[in-house]
């Protein structure tokens, strides 16, 4: 058993699983089975949602993060931009004149930047 995690099918395990104690051996409780897939659905359905709505607040705070740094180190940004493009084959100075456009449009280099992290 796993402590301090229950992911549903612990929890299974103890509500229904157990000795007869008349009889020394493992008793199976009627109904359990049903109860048990109902509740085995469940605990998927929540911890599917709980992983899309935790990707969903690390994208964001990727997002923010990038928002961020574009704004307080435009140059490093563009800097990096530049390599990115670089390592996709553009010679250098093209790369750097491609980053520079892009970073004039605060929006651009945002969807710039966020799909270059994404592609790490």
């Amino acid at each position: 058993m796993v402590y301090g995690f229950n992911d549903g099918l612990t929890a299974e395990f103890r509500a229904g699983g157990g000795r007869d104690r008349r009889r020394g051996r493992a008793a199976h409780r009627a109904g359990l089975g049903d109860c048990g897939g109902v509740r085995r659905r469940a605990v998927d359905g929540r911890v599917g949602y709980l992983a899309a709505k935790s990707e969903q607040e690390v994208y964001d705070h990727e997002i923010a993060m990038e928002k961020e740094e574009i704004r307080i180190m435009p140059e490093v940004e563009e800097e990096e931009l530049a390599l990115v493009y670089q390592t996709k084959g553009i010679e250098a100075g093209i790369a750097r004149k491609m980053a520079a456009e892009v970073m004039r449009d605060s929006q651009r280099a945002l969807e710039e930047q966020v799909r270059k992290s994404e592609n790490r």
